[in-house]
């Protein structure tokens, strides 16, 4: 396996098959809940990237194809055999399913794009074998990605990525996966060949997700049993008056260059503390934010700082970092519920606290934002409070803002009255903002829209 030039001008030419769009998404509210067994709100947005697929040669044995991938604004061309895949996937079958792969690849190529390239294909061979490959195919095949979607951002441009290369070449092959599949393998190529032990919440929203329209997904089972409950929530007509709009403070990131991963094992070893002190059996974070009695006991005013010192008196003593973390995994999953039944009901200033809220949170006890993010709330708070005024707008104009991903980094959202939108998205991208006034950094605002998952065609 190579990055190279593009192919000899003199090679077969290429015949186009298909292609797919692979939106990014915005978590509204539910963040690191998804490997706690908790709940999440995300959307597609409008923005993605678009896979191409094209086959050139005459059809040989399988084990003679050759995978071409490219990836517009990326060097090069990322080159791959069958036999390369299959000596991977025989390696990988041996290894769990979390372990880092990235010692089995070559030096540019785990550091680089292609690493998520490799891996989609590794894990796209793996189902081809698993069910049954048809004995012949294309000389080589071709994937060439183009995408607008901003990189770092936390929108999920690498799940997009792999997500829309399996989904692509699954119906090119005809494999009988579900969407739920690919997602879980899109996971995979995640942690194997990214390092990033992220949750199921991004796959499963590029996946699913309906135009105008959120995706609840309840996590509580998946660790024990593999298992995701999926709601489709449509707002309310009051929300009809406001539009997300995505702050992208520059700050770029990578998960598995982050202390993202410290978050995970810290949980991991949180849950069996606090399975030890309550003599529970709980596979997930999720289960505690379900047991009424347990919340009635450990912060019976449902407050998240109630949980922490009830946690940090009772459980884990001097590790208050510990007990931050475990109480933002169950008292997050009750605000993505309060969201929910805002969003349902109209309830704009219950569904405002619920955001902030959970940014607060995000910021003081799971410690993943950064002054950036926090910067630029104050930003949307302060020139939406000024278009109000100038627009004489009578109705809220910003509800709530938080960050959105991963953390360390990339965006936040809010929910902006429409009416101000543009001007709200100038503003802040303006040289008189408070962020750029303070960073000298000028940001991206985008405003978008509750949209479609993967569509083909």
């Amino acid at each position: 396996m190579q990055i190279a030039t593009e192919p000899q001008e003199n090679r077969d030419p290429l015949i186009p098959l298909g292609k797919l769009h692979a939106p990014g998404r915005v978590n509204l509210i539910g963040e690191h809940t998804d490997y706690n067994g908790g709940k999440v709100l995300p959307f597609a947005i409008h923005l993605g990237l678009t896979v191409e697929l094209s086959v050139s040669g005459d059809e040989v044995p399988r084990m003679d194809s050759i995978y071409e991938v490219t990836s517009k604004g990326q060097e090069g061309v990322f080159t791959v055999t069958a036999r390369e895949l299959d000596l991977l996937v025989t390696e990988m079958a041996g290894a769990p399913r979390t372990e880092d792969m990235r010692a089995a690849l070559p030096g540019k190529i785990s550091s680089s794009w292609a690493k998520y390239a490799v891996g989609a294909l590794a894990w796209h061979w793996h189902a081809g074998t698993l069910h049954g490959w048809r004995k012949k195919t294309a000389r080589v095949t071709r994937l060439d990605i183009s995408s607008d979607l901003p990189m770092g951002a936390g929108v999920s441009s690498s799940a997009a990525f792999c997500t829309g290369i399996l989904a692509l070449l699954a119906r090119r092959e005809m494999l009988p996966l579900d969407r739920q599949d690919l997602a879980r393998q899109a996971m995979y190529v995640e942690h194997q060949f990214a390092g990033a032990r992220c949750g199921l919440m991004d796959q499963l929203a590029i996946g699913l997700a309906e135009k105008d329209s959120l995706l609840l997904i309840d996590f509580k089972d998946f660790a024990a049993l593999d298992k995701v409950v999926t709601q489709k929530v449509i707002p309310h007509a009051a929300f009809a008056e406001y539009v997300p709009v995505l702050l992208d403070t520059k700050v770029k990131h990578e998960l598995g260059a982050s202390p993202y991963n410290d978050r995970r094992r810290a949980c991991e070893e949180g849950l069996q503390l606090l399975c030890r002190a309550t003599g529970k059996d709980y596979p997930s974070f999720g289960y505690f934010s379900a047991d009424k009695t347990f919340l009635a006991n450990y912060a019976p005013d449902g407050h998240q700082m109630r949980m922490v010192r009830s946690l940090e008196d009772r459980v884990f003593r001097d590790r208050r970092p510990l007990a931050r973390r475990a109480a933002h995994a169950i008292m997050e999953a009750l605000r993505g519920d309060l969201a929910v039944k805002a969003i349902e009901t109209g309830d704009l200033g219950a569904f405002m606290e619920a955001i902030n809220t959970s940014h607060q949170a995000l910021s003081r006890d799971y410690e993943v934002s950064c002054d950036e993010l926090d910067l630029m709330r104050a930003t949307a708070r302060h020139v939406g409070e000024e278009l109000a005024q100038e627009h004489k707008l009578k109705g809220t104009p910003v509800l709530g803002a938080r960050l959105t991903g991963g953390g360390f980094g990339g965006s936040t959202i809010q929910m902006v009255h429409k009416t101000i939108a543009k001007d709200f998205a100038a503003r802040v991208m303006a040289p008189e903002s408070p962020y750029v006034q303070e960073t000298g950094v000028t940001p991206q605002a985008i405003v978008t829209k509750f949209s479609q998952g993967l569509t083909f065609g």
